[in-house]
């Protein structure tokens, strides 16, 4: 079906369109089972209903968009009818706050995003380029010769370093990124809590509750001191003003060209809190899984090896070496179609509509998936197989543009998706090119989806190159 047919248009008044309703719904409860049970497997099950089918989640309706096309009505060429909000997205600010990822569209959105935006220079990327590359070569010098390693450890911890220092540049001192690399994982677990309980439950005064909420309020206690101590060091002119500064300074500075206004002390508080909170565990899920690919497709791991010991010729790799690392780049994109960690977002209809044939009620919610769309055997020959070669310059042409949305599109597409890719494409090639790892058939990885989907761990041997 064209994208024309699948256009979102006002509903003439009286004008009634069917649309299905999935299968296997229950009283009172819906689809919460298959929803809890394996939401992934049901999403993906949907497509074979329409592009829009209707579910219940508990006693509300509902609508998941299943192919691109309805998906790009959606988030680009719709997206007045669709606002930024739903279950997993209020969840989700009512946790971490309102920073940019998760803040209502409009006027506020489109001020933060230009204040935001021109961050991500080039010159800000290269400038860390040579540092994350030189903090993965520590890492993974610690690791032994035919030892095994949980490995998702050490991308947590890898990643979270390389992102707190993007934020706060080198000016941290060690007790306060201890602070923040303890905080962060319990953050993270209370992000998963929000967005994935009841409501009613997520509210109870549980333990893991209570502790997760405590861990929120000291990491926005740390980020506040981190922020006095920082604008003290600026009234005393000893800040760096340069590209090596970190997000923070550049947040303290931003200013909107036509009104002068700066961010208030609550949006510098939300982007730190939501960037450190979601950021690091994203890239960490998408590395983990990577690796594991290479480890069960050999073919693709000697191809990157190939790659990488053509570009270093020995030596190790710097940030000048991004262009020519192809293949790495096609891997990370593999790994991101089938796996990509945010696999569910949700929006609010803010009027009656149709969409792609279907009746959608305003205030409906209206949830898509990236992992349903970028399986979609229409439009990915075999789909559920791992193949980077489909992102080959001869072969990338093939898939439609608007079939592969891991990082967003539209004005909702992620704002650091530059600054993610560098981060991705070398340390996974920072860690290939000195390790070929062994999985451990005795501790096998599971598939994990919270906020993000994941790996529960990957334990392997690594073996010297």
């Amino acid at each position: 079906m064209s994208q024309t047919a699948r256009s979102s248009a006002p509903m003439p008044e009286g004008a009634s369109t069917r649309t299905p309703v999935a299968p296997g719904g229950l009283p009172l409860l819906g689809h919460i089972v298959p929803l809890a049970r394996n939401p992934l497997k049901f999403l993906d099950s949907l497509r074979d209903h329409g592009p829009v089918v209707r579910i219940q989640i508990g006693t509300k309706s509902a609508y998941v968009v299943t192919d691109a096309d309805t998906t790009h009505t959606v988030l680009v060429t719709g997206a007045k009818t669709f606002a930024k909000g739903g279950r997993f997205i209020e969840a989700l600010r009512g946790f971490a706050g309102d920073g940019l990822a998760t803040m209502d569209d409009g006027s506020p959105h489109r001020r933060q995003r230009k204040l935001i935006q021109p961050m991500f220079t080039r010159a800000y990327i290269a400038a860390r380029g040579d540092a994350l590359i030189k903090l993965v070569h520590s890492t993974v010098a610690t690791w032994a010769e035919g030892r095994p390693r949980d490995v998702t450890l050490d991308l947590e911890d890898l990643t979270r370093s390389a992102f707190v220092t993007a934020l706060f540049g080198a000016e941290l001192s060690p007790a306060t990124r201890q602070k923040l690399h303890e905080l962060l994982p319990d953050v993270m677990a209370g992000a998963i809590r929000a967005t994935v309980l009841p409501a009613a439950l997520a509210r109870l005064p549980l333990p893991a509750q209570r502790r997760n909420q405590s861990s929120l309020r000291r990491l926005h206690q740390v980020i506040g001191d981190v922020i006095d101590q920082h604008q003290a060091r600026r009234s005393a002119g000893d800040v760096e003003q340069d590209e090596d500064s970190g997000l923070l300074t550049k947040f303290l500075d931003a200013r909107d060209p036509n009104t002068g206004e700066g961010m208030s002390r609550k949006q510098i508080e939300d982007e730190v809190s939501t960037f450190l909170s979601t950021s690091s565990a994203s890239t960490t899920a998408v590395l983990a899984i990577a690796l594991k690919e290479l480890a069960e497709n050999p073919a693709a791991a000697r191809l990157l090896e190939a790659e990488i010991a053509r570009v270093a010729g020995g030596r190790q790799l710097t940030y000048s070496d991004l262009p020519d690392l192809v293949y790495a780049r096609q891997v990370i994109q593999e790994t991101m179609r089938m796996h990509g960690p945010v696999w569910v977002l949700t929006r609010r209809v803010v009027e009656d509509t149709t969409l792609a044939g279907c009746s959608v009620p305003k205030g409906a919610d209206l949830i898509f998936s990236p992992y349903v769309v970028q399986r979609d055997p229409e439009v990915f020959r075999d789909p559920d197989r791992f193949d980077p070669d489909r992102w080959s310059p001869e072969r990338a042409s093939e898939v439609p543009r608007n079939s592969f949305i891991a990082f967003g599109t539209g004005s909702r597409g992620c704002v650091a998706e530059s600054y993610a890719w560098v981060q991705m494409i070398l340390i996974l090639s920072g860690i290939v090119a000195r390790w070929r790892l062994v999985p451990d058939e005795g501790q096998p990885s599971r598939m994990v989806t919270g906020v993000t989907v994941h790996l529960d761990k990957l334990v392997v041997t690594p073996r010297a190159r």
